[in-house]
């Protein structure tokens, strides 16, 4: 874990160096791109209006490993594409292996309703299902609004503000509030905030530093709160497909992997 908070301050301490005093600011794209996959599963730091500052089509597919257990295998595709004035988006993940499996399938939009301001709202089904049980189902809907401005994104979302069905499982059944903050410091170079509170569970809290190099490297350093853990994420971009890499490093719990692939369409 000492080898992760090196990274974090390492990035904090050089970045603004690396960064020269001549980039543009506002190129929110630049700093954030990565794998919105990951940030699906997490869901502390996504915010569907991020969407809007895509002027492509794009497709990812992704695979997740958590605290180094097959068990908890997480596949996910996202899909997301422009149309017209709004942003829409298809995500598909499957959880869990023989023991325990969950399949879920959201819809989401966001549109912007000035220039500053993007509603977003997200339908959700989750099937269950447990050897020798009869599956089961949940259906949730969740809104949120994104605030921009030539530097900052402040993000706020309400998770399953509306829920029902039978499966009742901890995605959909409990009610979530989640607050995301984006900082451009320079168009190379930002800071990420998120937190998360979740009826029955304690608050949490994600920090993130985002770093560009050379237009086709993404570093990213990551430190969690309530649970306590350390992650570092590279991306490499070529053309119009990006790779990318993420280690969490849970206090308790140990190593979670997650990689991807993502392409973006003309």
């Amino acid at each position: 874990m000492k080898y992760f908070c090196f990274f974090t301050v390492f990035l904090l301490m050089t970045a603004p160096l690396i960064s020269t005093a001549q980039d543009k600011i506002g190129s929110f794209e630049s700093i954030i791109l990565g794998n919105y996959t990951r940030y699906t599963e997490e869901r502390i730091l996504f915010h569907p209006g991020l969407f809007t500052l895509q002027k492509n089509a794009r497709f990812f597919v992704c695979y997740s490993r958590p605290f180094e257990m097959k068990e908890l295998d997480t596949r996910s595709f996202l899909f997301t594409f422009p149309y017209r004035n709004t942003s829409f988006a298809v995500i598909f993940s499957s959880f869990g292996r023989e023991v325990y499996n969950e399949q879920s399938a959201s819809v989401i939009s966001a549109h912007p309703v000035s220039k500053r301001v993007v509603f977003s709202a997200e339908v959700q089904t989750v099937k269950t299902n447990i050897p020798g049980f009869p599956a089961e189902s949940d259906y949730s809907a969740s809104f949120g609004a994104l605030i921009r401005s030539s530097r900052i994104l402040l993000g706020l979302r309400l998770l399953n503000a509306v829920s029902a069905g039978t499966a009742h499982t901890q995605t959909v059944s409990s009610k979530s509030v989640t607050i995301q903050a984006f900082l451009a410091l320079t168009e190379s170079f930002g800071l990420s905030v998120g937190y998360l509170k979740e009826s029955g569970f304690t608050e949490s809290a994600l920090f993130e530093s985002r770093l560009k190099l050379m237009n086709r490297i993404f570093l990213v350093s990551a430190v969690g709160i309530n649970p306590l853990y350390y992650g570092g994420e590279a991306v490499l971009t070529f053309n119009r497909i990006c790779f990318e890499y993420y280690v969490k490093e849970h206090s308790d719990l140990g190593t979670t992997i997650h990689c991807g692939i993502g392409f973006m369409l003309k």
